[in-house]
C-alpha cells in the first residue's frame, strides 16, 4: 500500500497543485495534540461502535460481541493494520479532506469524506451506513489536532479493539 500512498500524494500535487505539507495536515512529527484527539476520538469512536452492537444484539438477541480467542491472529492483524491504515488516512483525511475543505468548508469536507471512506469500506451495508454518519470524527480530530496522525490514531485504535472483539454468526 506503500506505493499507492506515494502515488496519492504525488497525484495531489501534480493535477491539484497541493503541496505534501497540505495532503498530511502540516506536519511529519507527532505530538501530544496529536494522541490528545487521536484518543479522545477514538473513545468516542469504540463507544458509538459499541452501543451500536450492543442496540442490535437487544432487538435481535443474537450476542454481536466476543473477546477474540485467537491471539496470533490478532498481532498480524494489528501489523498490517498500522500500514494499510497510513495509506487509508493519506487518501480521505489528507488529500480528498483537505482538497475539499478548500473548496466547500470544513463541515462539508468532514462529510465527504466519511462517504468516501465508508465506500472503501463496503463489505457490509449496516457498516457503510454506520461510517458515512460517524467517520466525520475521525476528520475533526485531523482538522483540531492539524496533523493527519490524531487520524491515524483513531483509526489504529478503532481497529485493533476490533480486531479485539468478535462479530459472532
Amino acid at each position: 500500500l506503500l506505493p499507492s500512498a506515494i502515488l496519492t500524494v504525488v497525484f495531489g500535487a501534480a493535477v491539484f497543485g497541493m503541496p505534501f505539507r497540505d495532503q498530511w495536515g502540516g506536519r511529519l512529527r507527532m505530538t501530544i495534540k496529536d494522541w490528545t484527539w487521536g484518543l479522545g476520538v477514538a473513545a468516542i469512536w469504540i463507544g458509538l461502535c459499541a452501543c451500536a452492537a450492543l442496540s442490535v444484539s437487544i432487538s435481535t438477541g443474537e450476542t454481536m460481541l466476543a473477546i477474540r480467542s485467537e491471539w496470533s491472529q490478532y498481532r498480524v492483524d494489528t501489523i498490517i493494520n498500522i500500514f494499510s491504515n497510513v495509506y487509508e488516512e493519506v487518501l480521505t483525511r489528507g488529500f480528498i479532506l483537505q482538497l475539499t475543505r478548500k473548496h466547500l468548508g470544513n463541515v462539508s469536507a468532514m462529510l465527504w469524506t466519511g462517504i468516501v471512506f465508508a465506500m472503501m469500506h463496503m463489505s457490509d451495508a449496516g457498516k457503510v451506513i454506520f461510517f458515512c454518519l460517524f467517520t466525520w470524527l475521525f476528520a475533526l480530530a485531523v482538522i483540531r489536532s492539524g496533523s493527519l496522525w490524531s487520524g491515524w490514531i483513531v483509526h489504529q485504535t478503532s481497529d485493533m479493539v476490533n480486531a479485539a472483539i468478535n462479530k459472532l454468526p
